[in-house]
């Protein structure tokens, strides 16, 4: 299945919505910017910003459990 028309400069894989199901994190580079499929999903792209990434790294940062 095509998601997208676009190819990705980076992609990376967490759980960044809690909600126990790997989302998948694109960077489309400086013409659409950062975007995430939830749950694996394709119904619910949404864009995280408008700029672009040098690398995608995802991480508990606050220690709740979730990416």
């Amino acid at each position: 299945t095509q998601l997208s028309a676009q190819t990705a400069r980076s992609i990376n894989i967490a759980d960044i919505d809690g909600a126990g199901t790997d989302d998948v994190i694109y960077d489309f580079g400086s013409s659409s910017g950062l975007w995430a499929m939830y749950n694996n999903d394709p119904s619910t792209w949404k864009q995280l910003s408008t700029f672009t990434a040098n690398s995608i790294t995802v991480g508990d940062i606050d220690g709740n459990g979730i990416s």
